[in-house]
Parts: structure tokens; sequence; C-alpha cells
């Protein structure tokens, strides 16, 4: 009777692991701001180029790790104009750790933006709203 109830006690803690899961991700460091994003596919390449270039020459970082899916979706609404922007990488290549300089920004969730204030902006964002917040070019 007691191996019956030690077994379904064990089946019940699984299930519970994994619905919660299942709600909150497995993602390491998934940024508060990670809900889905609208599609960029109308967006032309002049654009994001634009957008890019004007957020490096106003000092704003893309902080991210090459683990990160939603880094991958953040870098992605850029397309090739990503080249542009001023991307700092968070993660050791063994994914272990952190990068000083991403420790000494403070960068706790990946991707997080860093603003030239000092500001630190974690999740994704979509290509307006970092035109909004930055002053850039409206997309």
């Amino acid at each position: 009777m007691n191996i019956v109830r030690s077994s379904w006690l064990s089946v019940a803690l699984i299930v519970l692991i994994m619905v919660w899961l299942g709600i909150y991700g497995i993602n390491k460091n998934v940024g508060v701001n990670s809900e889905p994003t609208n599609s960029t596919s109308d967006i032309s390449t002049g654009d994001t180029k634009a957008l890019a270039q004007c957020l490096t020459d106003k000092g704003f970082k893309l902080y991210g790790a090459y683990w990160c899916g939603h880094c991958k979706e953040q870098k992605d609404m850029f397309g090739e104009a990503v080249s542009l922007l001023n991307y700092v990488e968070c993660s050791s290549p063994d994914g272990n750790s952190q990068t000083e300089a991403c420790k000494a920004a403070g960068i706790e969730l990946y991707p997080s933006w860093g603003f030239p204030d000092g500001t630190i902006v974690p999740g994704v964002m979509t290509l307006p709203d970092l035109a909004k917040a930055s002053g850039c070019p409206t997309i």
C-alpha cells in the first residue's frame, strides 16, 4: 500500500512540474515583455536599416545570448539590418556564465535593450515600439 501511495505521489509531482513548465516555459531568462509580436513582413528593408542605424547612432544596445530563442526573434525582426545594431553577446561560449560587459550593465533577462540613459528594458520589443522609445523614424 505504501509503494502505491509513493508511486501516485511521484506521478502527481511529475504532472505538476510538466504543467508548470508548460505555463511558464523552460527558457533561461526569458524577457518579461516577450509576448508574441506582430508580423514584420510589411516593413521594408530600408526601414529596418534606418531604424537599426538610428538606434546605434543614439547609443542603444541589444543584449542577448546565442542560445536565447527570444533574442533570435528580436534579431530576426531586423533581418539583414541586424548587423547595424550594437549587439552585446552576454553568454559565455559554454552557455554557463555571463560576460563581464553584461554583468556590469546589470543585464538579468534576455533579450534586453540598453537605453543611452542607462535604463534597461527587458524583453522583445516591436520595431514600432523601438522607434517610438528612441525617437527614431517611425516604422
